[in-house]
């Protein structure tokens, strides 16, 4: 069965877990991944072959589109919720090895989408409105940003406490690094994006900050996500408002802490 992808890298990331439950089952799998995709998602055994979308697929016979499997595994699976990728283990030691050194809380942060997707305007979170996080705690953090919003960091005032690694991802394929660095930080607070889908996937502890009107994967009126036990949602009570949202957000995180902590 071909399976061929849809929409962008976060969807891919979602929906893969339907990939793996049928090979589990004994179809030969072959998956259409978008160009950056194929080194994580053979690592975690996605599919029996993986293509990238320029390329010619393999001979099938029959397919489906990625986002369609969940309508038509419904009844067998359901949300398929349980954590379906891990990072490779060379990466794992590699990044607890770094992080070793910072004791304390660790916060992975991400707060810009992809600017071509034409949602971006309303998903995508200024550095800037992260204030109040940094204020409320002590804690370590740590950008999983790539290109598009790094440009913020030269201005915003709580910068000294970001680390920022250069050479994340540069080698071996696309959120190779990054889902290494999530096994090793205490939760991942994130916009709307493939982050918080791969977040999601490695079962990491996940605050996604939502606009008001927000994709339909994030259903409505609840703050827990059937896709993700691992993952709470934060959103606009209205458009624009993001201090709410992390107004909300600090104090979830201010009742986690132990008391007199």
């Amino acid at each position: 069965v071909l399976v061929h992808c849809e929409q962008g890298l976060g969807d891919t990331i979602q929906m893969c877990r339907y990939t793996k439950w049928l090979r589990e089952q004994g179809l030969h799998v072959i998956l259409e991944c978008q160009k950056p995709l194929p080194p994580l998602l053979q690592a975690n055994e996605a599919a029996s072959e993986i293509f990238r979308l320029s390329e010619k697929p393999p001979a099938f016979d029959t397919q489906i589109p990625l986002m369609s499997l969940p309508s038509v595994l419904w009844s067998e699976v359901g949300f398929c919720s349980d954590p379906y990728l891990e990072p490779a283990e060379e990466r794992t030691e590699k990044w607890r090895a770094r992080l070793s050194e910072y004791s304390g809380a660790k916060i992975a942060i991400a707060w810009q989408g992809n600017p071509s997707f034409k949602q971006d305007l309303f998903r995508s979170i200024a550095l800037e409105q992260f204030e109040p996080l940094f204020a409320a705690t002590d804690a370590q953090f740590f950008s999983l940003q790539k290109m598009h919003g790094t440009e913020q960091l030269e201005d915003f005032k709580h910068s000294d406490r970001i680390r920022v690694y250069d050479d994340l991802d540069e080698e071996g394929g696309a959120f190779m690094d990054t889902a290494a660095l999530m096994k090793q930080v205490d939760m991942v607070v994130t916009s709307d994006s493939a982050v918080a889908h791969l977040a999601g996937a490695l079962g990491v502890e996940t605050h996604v900050l939502l606009p008001y009107a927000a994709d339909w994967r994030w259903f409505l009126d609840r703050a827990d996500c059937p896709w993700y036990p691992t993952m709470q949602l934060y959103r606009q009570p209205e458009r624009d408002d993001w201090s709410a949202v992390f107004n909300r957000l600090t104090t979830k995180l201010a009742a986690k802490q132990p008391a007199g902590g």
